[in-house]
Parts: C-alpha cells; sequence; structure tokens
C-alpha cells in the first residue's frame, strides 16, 4: 500500500501513543522498541550537545509512516587520529503497512524518508561524516547502507560500524 501524501515533522511530548503503537518489523528486534519506548524520551531530553532529532514520516491524514532519527557524534577517527565531527543515524524505521511502497512522487518509500533525513543532517551543519551502526545479519540495514553507499569499517559489538560523507 502506497502512502496518501507524505509529510513529515519532528516528535513532540503530543506523539507518545502514536510511537508507542508504532509496528515495524525488522530483522534487528531493537528497532521496534526503541521506537515505541525509548525514542520520544531521547529526543525530548535532547541537550544542543547531542542534537538529537527524531522524524515522523505520515500521511496526509496523519497516520504514521516511518521514523527516523539522527545526533550529533564524534565517532570516526580521522587521519590525525582525532575524531571527526559528523552524525550518527541511529534508525530508520518504516510501518508494516508500507514496507515496499513508494511515495507519492514514484520514487521508493525508503528512498524519500532517506532523503529527507540526510537532508535535515545536513541543515544541522554538524560535519560530512555520517555514522550507522547495522546489527550483523540485519538485511533491512544492511539494505539502507547499500542504498547509501556507505562503507564497512568494523564492528562494534553485535553491530557491523558504517561510514559515508555527505557531499
Amino acid at each position: 500500500m502506497d502512502p496518501i501524501g507524505l509529510g513529515q515533522r519532528f516528535a513532540t511530548s503530543g506523539d507518545r501513543s502514536l510511537l508507542a503503537s508504532f509496528s515495524c518489523t525488522s530483522t534487528d528486534p531493537r528497532l521496534e522498541y526503541w521506537v515505541r519506548n525509548d525514542a520520544l524520551d531521547r529526543a525530548l531530553s535532547s541537550t544542543e550537545t547531542d542534537d538529537l532529532r527524531l522524524l515522523l514520516f505520515h500521511q496526509d491524514d496523519g497516520q504514521l509512516v516511518g521514523v527516523t532519527a539522527h545526533e550529533r557524534n564524534y565517532v570516526v577517527a580521522g587521519s590525525d587520529g582525532d575524531p571527526l565531527p559528523g552524525s550518527y543515524f541511529i534508525v530508520v524505521a518504516i510501518a508494516d503497512r508500507f514496507r515496499d511502497s513508494n511515495a507519492p512522487d514514484g520514487q521508493p518509500l525508503v528512498s524519500a524518508i532517506l532523503n529527507a533525513t540526510l537532508a535535515d543532517i545536513r541543515s544541522r551543519l554538524r560535519g560530512d561524516c555520517v555514522v550507522l551502526m547495522v546489527r550483523h545479519g540485519n538485511t533491512d540495514g544492511e539494505s539502507i547502507t547499500s542504498r547509501l553507499d556507505a562503507t564497512l569499517l568494523g564492528q562494534s559489538g553485535i553491530d557491523d560500524v558504517y561510514v559515508m560523507f555527505l557531499g
């Protein structure tokens, strides 16, 4: 099913019940739990230092289509050994009923959501480095890193660490 319209906005305190009922299937069981239980509190308690942004993508009628989150981060060492400023792309979640859908402009829904989120990341002027952590074997996450042409750097616990640079 394709969404009817596609708007985006930042989450607010009034979105708790909307997020608590959000359903998204993923090969990483942490994803849906984080969106339902932790994402809003993290966003609402964000400071200028971490600058966490929780974006909600919705149909014209307000039904939630997808959720993304990103924050300021300094995790990748530069050539001189110093951390590079940039962003940590925390999560991309598409509601089950909209998986494999197209956005109103005809492009794949996941591409539209990724493009909008990357535009928001660019607007924060944090730096060009974007880090993504994907649970090893999470085919949805691996597909997203492939779409973004992100490079695998290594592992951190059970997650593969990817990096991309905004151009």
